[in-house]
């Protein structure tokens, strides 16, 4: 299975090198309202206390930031030439090319923070959407448009475009880790009165499912914020470790939370969310 996967990536990477086509995915920053997610860096003290929301008007070239005190500081911007987009979150298949919008003011002011030639970057991957604002510098390489010691604010869209249905009894949230990929793989269902068996959560097909149950599952923290973006405001989700799943009668099995760190970053991201995360450990 791993050799048949391996020729048909080397075809396309052979026929793409005779054709002169590009494996790298493009993503541009979209005319909109995108609200304040998270901070991180130098630029915590500037997240969702200071800034609420930024509006993009790609007609205008205008980008306006709307401070938690009700002003607002308009400014406009210059988008780089595709020619120039920096490329992060790099694949088997090529990388994501980021536009970046050039903010045209030397230094931008939100509360205590000051940025200093400031920049605005349509975040890697392409789902879920995320915009950062920063200052300008080295972008993306390994990873994608802010590295944790940068000073970034991240957004998401006011309005996400797809929304999962809101289930009687909530959602459910299971985490195992994939030594191949060296990533955990989260798997989100609607809550039931039944233990989901191991096979059924870890497939990639919904095999065993009762009718109208629907599994999503995804690989990385980043993927699975792009889940939560989904969910219906104040939605539930309960997220079971090993421990407590042992203690219902599941046999023994890979289910775990991930490491501490990456079980905080997702409960801070659903409480900008505005999700109930309940994690059962």
């Amino acid at each position: 299975m791993r050799r048949a996967k391996a020729m048909v990536v080397l075809s396309i990477v052979v026929g793409c090198a005779l054709t002169g086509c590009s494996m790298n995915r493009w993503v541009e920053v979209e005319s909109g309202t995108y609200v304040t997610l998270r901070s991180t860096g130098s630029a915590v003290q500037a997240g969702p206390r200071a800034l609420q929301e930024v509006k993009i008007d790609r007609d205008q070239q205008t980008a306006t930031f709307g401070l938690a005190d009700g002003s607002e500081i308009v400014t406009s911007f210059v988008p780089r030439v595709r020619a120039e987009w920096p490329s992060g979150c790099p694949a088997n298949l090529g990388s994501t090319r980021m536009e970046v919008l050039d903010i045209e003011k030397e230094r931008l002011i939100v509360g205590t923070v000051a940025f200093s030639d400031p920049i605005l970057v349509r975040d890697c991957p392409r789902a879920p959407f995320r915009l950062v604002l920063r200052e300008n510098g080295a972008i993306g390489g390994g990873g994608g448009a802010c590295v944790d010691q940068d000073g970034c604010i991240f957004f998401r869209p006011s309005k996400p475009t797809a929304s999962l249905s809101d289930p009687m009894k909530g959602y459910e949230l299971y985490s195992w880790y994939v030594e191949e990929e060296s990533e955990w793989c989260y798997t989100l269902t609607p809550g039931t009165n039944r233990l989901k068996t191991l096979e059924e959560l870890t497939s990639q097909e919904n095999v065993g499912i009762e009718e109208g149950w629907i599994k999503m599952t995804v690989l990385g923290a980043r993927d699975l914020e792009g889940l939560l973006d989904q969910l219906p405001s104040e939605a539930h989700v309960l997220w079971r470790g090993s421990r407590a799943l042992e203690q219902m009668g599941t046999q023994e099995s890979d289910l775990a939370l991930p490491p501490g760190d990456v079980v905080e970053e997702i409960e801070a991201y659903c409480e900008n969310m505005g999700v109930q995360l309940e994690v059962i450990r």
